[in-house]
């Protein structure tokens, strides 16, 4: 005991004293913030004094720390938001840090060459890529991630095999697999175009079918032409594929008269929920692109109005679904007040944002920013009641998508999704888009 304590003791000492004369002992992260941010001008001056920034708290979380700090007055976040890479860049100066632990040092023996020994492990190094996210909420929030995030990888079917039930594979994290649990409720899917929200909707549908391809049912909005969701409408899974207002509309009123008819049966049996009830089937409806829904997006005072009840509708089964079996999905790219409703956002409990184009976006879809912060394709972040994680989705192959899909595609009727005219819908109270015929 003794030769390990004191040989530990002897190690320690040299190996600081020679990091010292080396230079290497570096200060902490917050020093570090502050000297960067002072040498790139990140500061005012006020009666001849220099004003810079003040740390107010420090917290430590499981894969990153967070420095809050008050700005100086006469300064915006977004003038720290536009030196982002330059502070990423100055706490990544070194490119190489010690990988020595406490058991190395007690490896250490006073009977040896001990300044061989020192050199040894001075050689054990590993590489280092610091992540910096910023928020703002009143103060700057910087939070420096030690482990860096897999940047990029392709999509494979195996990764569904990390993945069951209602489980659904998400990413990869820095501390591993994401699997995010669809009966935990409604999700909201915000990014602009090319950053991964599509990719991740194809990847959605087809896990579900993976999983549980006889007790999905889907009901799929695409605002934006079918064209994202075309591979999808000849799925036994698929009752219904809208393409505009009209046919949005008698969807989702057709869903409200499903919920209202299985709320009073689970009303007249004394069951509370779906589980209570065993009842297996789960139905998603997944709206692509939410923004055309919204009355703001309209010109004509008939579109305004179907707007408006499409809204109210997709609201309503946020309100009630939950515990009846329906998930909203409500993917946009432009997270607005006006086109993502208070009570949509309210009544969905994950939120899954991808890049955005300001923090003004980020901060209603997420209601924190950080979103217009992203710059890689794919990086999203992952928001639920636990907290907020930093997730890497995979580059989604359409024909492997295909090939997931492909045996539950049925002989539906010969004609391509179509808009429904409005002489139609006012002549029903609903009218159904296709039908699928013996």
């Amino acid at each position: 005991m003794f030769e390990i304590v004191s040989s530990a003791a002897m190690g320690g000492v040299l190996l600081f004293t020679t990091l010292k004369k080396g230079g290497s002992v570096v200060t902490n992260d917050h020093e570090k913030i502050k000297q960067i941010c002072s040498n790139c001008g990140l500061y005012n001056k006020a009666n001849g004094k220099k004003q810079e920034i003040v740390i107010q708290r420090k917290k430590r979380h499981k894969d990153h720390t967070e420095y809050i700090y008050k700005i100086p007055l006469g300064m915006s976040f977004q003038d720290f938001q536009d030196k982002a890479h330059i502070l990423q860049d100055g706490l990544n100066n070194k490119k190489e840090a010690l990988d020595i632990s406490f058991d190395d040092i007690k490896q250490i023996r006073l009977n040896k060459d001990l300044i061989q020994q020192v050199k040894k492990l001075l050689s054990k190094k590993k590489k280092i890529r610091k992540e910096v996210m910023m928020s703002y909420d009143g103060t700057l929030r910087i939070k420096v991630y030690e482990q860096t995030l897999i940047d990029y990888f392709d999509f494979d079917v195996e990764l569904f095999g990390k993945s069951s039930g209602w489980k659904v594979y998400l990413g990869e994290s820095r501390n591993g697999v994401i699997l995010h649990d669809t009966e935990s409720g409604h999700i909201v899917v915000a990014g602009t175009t090319t950053f991964g929200k599509s990719n991740f909707l194809k990847m959605f549908i087809a896990n579900l079918l993976h999983n549980k391809p006889d007790d999905t049912k889907l009901t799929l909005l695409d605002l934006k032409g079918g064209l994202s969701f075309a591979r999808y409408y000849s799925l036994r899974q698929c009752s219904t594929l809208a393409l505009d207002l009209e046919s949005s509309l008698a969807a989702l009123e057709k869903i409200i008269v499903e919920m209202k008819a299985k709320q009073a049966y689970y009303l007249e049996q004394g069951f509370e929920n779906i589980r209570e009830a065993r009842d297996p089937e789960r139905h998603f409806i997944i709206v692509d692109e939410a923004a055309q829904l919204s009355p703001d997006m309209v010109s004509t005072k008939a579109d305004k109005e179907l707007a408006v009840r499409c809204q109210a509708a997709m609201g309503k089964i946020t309100q009630l679904g939950a515990s009846l079996g329906y998930r909203l999905v409500f993917a946009t790219q432009y997270p607005t007040a006006d086109i993502m409703p208070r009570q949509i956002k309210a009544n969905s409990t994950t939120k899954i944002c991808f890049r955005l184009e300001t923090a003004k976006q980020s901060d209603v879809a997420l209601d924190e920013t950080g979103a217009e912060s992203i710059e890689l394709v794919g990086r999203c972040i992952y928001k639920t009641p636990k907290g907020i994680k930093f997730v890497q989705t995979p580059k989604v192959d359409n024909r492997k998508i295909d090939k997931i899909i492909e045996p539950y595609k049925v002989n539906k009727e010969k004609m391509a999704p179509s808009r429904l005219k409005k002489e139609e819908s006012e002549s029903e109270e609903y009218t159904p888009i296709f039908e699928e015929t013996e």
